[in-house]
């Protein structure tokens, strides 16, 4: 199946992988002290190998992407 997919789609389905892989690996700092959430946003930096680097460097496409991520990891990419 994964041989059918188009570039982008393999690109796209890497890139989800590693950012999961990575929000799993490191650990937020907040704990049982009320650092009321100080602790707990982590800041990540991704420079992923991608297949179709014109299309994903776009401005558009790239500001979608990291959006999207942050909105959905609750961090600053």
């Amino acid at each position: 199946m994964a041989e059918k997919l188009p570039d982008r789609v393999r690109d796209l389905v890497e890139l989800a992988a590693l950012v999961y892989a990575a929000d799993q690996s490191c650990k937020r700092l907040g704990g049982v002290t009320l650092d009321y959430g100080d602790k707990w946003h982590r800041t990540f930096r991704f420079e992923i190998a991608v297949r179709d680097l014109a299309f994903w460097s776009q401005k558009k496409v790239l500001d979608c992407l990291t959006d999207t991520l942050s909105f959905l990891s609750e961090e600053q990419l």
